[in-house]
């Protein structure tokens, strides 16, 4: 049911928009890649699957989309290696 107090407002980058957290949710979509929700401190993205990044849910990510509304990510767990 909509607005109980659970509901978590997710919301897309915005073009130069960078957003830092963790991947909570794989969202299947019929007929297209699937969709990924990463939330920091109550806030939540979605951004789709970005070409050559593996993201599952646990991993940190850093996403951002650039101002022809290209999305890069990058997977913490890259870092250092």
């Amino acid at each position: 049911q909509p607005g109980t107090a659970d509901e978590v407002h997710v919301h897309l980058l915005a073009r130069d928009e960078a957003f830092s957290g963790e991947v909570v949710a794989q969202i299947e979509r019929e007929n297209e890649s699937p969709a990924y929700v990463i939330e920091a401190d109550g806030d939540r993205v979605m951004v789709p699957q970005v070409e050559g990044v593996d993201m599952e849910v646990g991993d940190d990510v850093e996403v951002t989309r650039d101002q022809q509304g290209n999305y890069e990510a990058e997977a913490g767990h890259d870092y250092g290696r």
